[in-house]
């Protein structure tokens, strides 16, 4: 059951959200949008909205998401347990439970009031293994993904939502950018 007025509030940003897009990644070049009455799945499963077409016709999936002022930035994820997990070079912790990130899009731009923002795929990966610190201090909190029935109520699925502050992640963002350019920094 959609949300009618979150609908309505995404398909009304779309276009200032691509028109950001564009301009974040100028190496993409073109941006088409998912039908998601011909192609529902990509988009309720996967949460693929568009496509970006690369200069070199290189293709990345993207997730448009556009939320209310004041509030943080949703990350996908999911819980982890068992010894493997908990011994293993898998995921973080977060408040004694060890999650993993699960993106579905290799780009998101994330619309709070009339400010865009984007991450990708790589990036949370990464976070998971380098930016650990990051998270634990960095993410407001972790809660469990909830689905609306069509009756109203509600069910969760296994999936969870992270939330990071839109300065939060920046930090991490920043971080993660001077580890791969170390040399920038030390001039």
């Amino acid at each position: 059951m959609y949300n009618q007025s979150a609908l309505e509030l995404s398909k009304k940003n779309i276009s200032n959200q691509i028109s950001f897009l564009l301009e974040a990644y100028p190496y993409i070049r073109e941006v088409k949008e998912i039908d998601s009455v011909k192609n529902m799945k990509t988009d309720y499963k996967y949460g693929i909205d568009a496509i970006g077409i690369g200069a070199d016709g290189t293709t990345y999936t993207v997730q448009f998401k556009t939320r209310k002022t004041g509030t943080d930035i949703v990350l996908p994820a999911e819980k982890v347990t068992g010894v493997a997990t908990d011994n293993g070079d898998i995921g973080f912790f977060y408040r004694d439970s060890k999650y993993i990130f699960t993106p579905k899009a290799d780009i998101y731009v994330v619309s709070i009031g009339d400010k865009h923002y984007t991450f990708s795929k790589e990036e949370l990966h990464s976070a998971e293994v380098v930016g650990k610190h990051c998270l634990e201090s960095g993410l407001s909190s972790i809660q469990p993904k909830k689905i609306t029935k069509d009756d109203g109520n509600f069910f969760e699925n296994g999936e969870y939502y992270a939330f990071i502050s839109p300065q939060n992640l920046l930090k991490l963002q920043v971080y993660l950018y001077r580890l791969r350019n170390p040399y920038l920094y030390k001039q």
